[in-house]
């Protein structure tokens, strides 16, 4: 397995693909959850799964049909048109594309391939995060880039976070939530056992099933 110390280059680079260039500016990925229903949109692009790359053209395209003009629009309006044509990224979606980058330039395959994993449209957190595909790191001060921290046991829906970075005992972490300010893909920094007020949204209860989990491609 290769030094986790050249993960951080590797998943700051993935990130960085989530600041989409659009309008000559770069905007932050918006969340997007699924919906079920008559009304979900046809498409896998608005499913909150897609990559970055198909979000952005999926966008020019929009806005140039609905004559949306992203140039002199602002990143938050640009935001906002995502939005309102459902396009965006969900947690689970974000944490499994970021890993994949990772899995993938460390010459491992995919998340498919190498670790069995399903198609990212059929794989949330708590699959990403079971026995099955993962490992318990036993608390944030031993966690590594590229484990998920794991929240939201209590709620209904799981929430996953991926570490970028961990270093001088300051965790660089990154996710897509609805739930915070700003809202949708952003980083953050904690103190390493102590969770920030970024997350205090969710529930973190380790007797729960909250807690750092580690592929265990990557252990």
């Amino acid at each position: 397995m290769s030094n986790p110390q050249g993960y951080p280059k590797i998943l700051f680079s993935a990130y960085d693909k989530f600041m989409l260039p659009l309008g000559g500016k770069r905007v932050p990925t918006p969340y997007r959850r699924n919906e079920t229903g008559s009304f979900q949109k046809i498409g896998s692009q608005f499913q909150g799964k897609s990559s970055p790359e198909i979000l952005t053209e999926t966008t020019k395209r929009l806005a140039k049909e609905q004559n949306f003009n992203l140039g002199k629009a602002s990143v938050e309006e640009i935001r906002e048109f995502m939005k309102k044509n459902k396009l965006g990224i969900d947690c689970s979606g974000f944490v499994y594309r970021m890993l994949n980058h990772l899995v993938e330039k460390l010459g491992l395959g995919n998340l498919e391939k190498a670790a069995g994993f399903p198609h990212v449209g059929r794989t949330n957190i708590a699959k990403m995060t079971s026995d099955g595909f993962s490992v318990p790191v036993t608390d944030l001060s031993k966690a590594q880039p590229g484990d998920i921290i794991r929240l939201n046991s209590e709620g209904d829906i799981l929430h996953g976070v991926i570490i970028l970075q961990n270093s001088g005992g300051i965790i660089t972490y990154a996710h897509s939530s609805n739930e915070t300010n700003p809202s949708g893909v952003h980083q953050d920094k904690t103190v390493s056992n102590q969770l920030p007020p970024d997350l205090s949204y969710f529930s973190y209860n380790i007797n729960k099933g909250d807690g750092i989990r580690r592929l265990k491609i990557l252990a």
